[in-house]
């Protein structure tokens, strides 16, 4: 999933995706394809236009975590947001995804080689060992 694409499965994106379902048959596949797109830059740049400056406290068990493509997901226990010191949300279970505010035109980077097989000194030792 490209980070352009992250919003969609939020309860506005699921909103929009059934109601073109249900005009699929109107409207046909390319317009849905169109708005969709629109959609995933619109609400990219209109949260970049959000100024906040208020600080919240996150706090509880993280259960894990998982870096893909520049998207961060966390899965915590015993969730409590804070602002202001007091206590303003509080779950049992919370799912945090996070992008990189860097790369929010859903530019993909090129990927950092970690192990031996993308090694410039491994490849070299392969191509003697043919």
């Amino acid at each position: 999933m490209s980070q352009l694409t992250i919003y969609r499965d939020t309860t506005v994106g699921s909103a929009l995706k059934d109601a073109l379902k249900e005009l699929e048959n109107q409207i046909g596949e390319e317009l849905i394809s169109k708005v969709m797109e629109s959609f995933d830059q619109i609400i990219c740049q209109k949260f970049n236009e959000l100024e906040s400056h208020q600080k919240v406290e996150l706090t509880g068990k993280c259960i894990s975590y998982n870096n893909c493509d520049d998207v961060w997901l966390f899965l915590l226990d015993n969730c409590q947001i804070k602002q202001d010191g007091q206590i303003n949300e509080s779950s049992n279970h919370c799912r945090i995804v996070a992008t990189d505010t860097q790369n929010r035109e859903g530019q993909r980077r090129e990927p950092v080689s970690r192990g031996r097989r993308n090694n410039p000194s491994n490849q070299r030792r392969n191509a003697n060992r043919r």
